[in-house]
């Protein structure tokens, strides 16, 4: 439903989530419980299922790509024959922002 008053609940709710969690808990909080397409819900899951392996044993590859489903979790029905330009182009994308955070001492794994 797209309305005035559905976006503004959706920013009182917002202002209430930033009021109460650290950015990276609500980051936490999102991908423990979005769908990630296939009956996936949660990042559990979509690793596990997409890759056979922990959300921690995920290498940067594996994780861009679960994250360029986030706008089309359905688009992809395995990881090895996903052929969506436009996720391939998100993961592209990640690749380098995450490369572009590491080579600024900001990233991880």
């Amino acid at each position: 439903e797209k309305s005035a008053r559905r976006k503004f609940l959706e920013l009182r709710i917002a202002r209430i989530l930033e009021d109460t969690f650290e950015k990276n808990q609500i980051l936490e909080l999102y991908l423990n419980h979005v769908y990630w397409g296939k009956g996936k819900s949660g990042i559990a899951q979509a690793s596990f299922f997409y890759f056979r392996a922990r959300p921690d044993r995920l290498t940067r590859y594996q994780s861009a790509f679960l994250v360029s489903l986030l706008p089309n979790p359905d688009a992809c029905p395995e990881a090895s024959r996903c052929a969506d330009p436009r996720v391939k182009r998100r993961i592209e994308r990640l690749l380098r922002l995450m490369e572009k955070m590491d080579s600024a001492g900001a990233g991880s794994r």
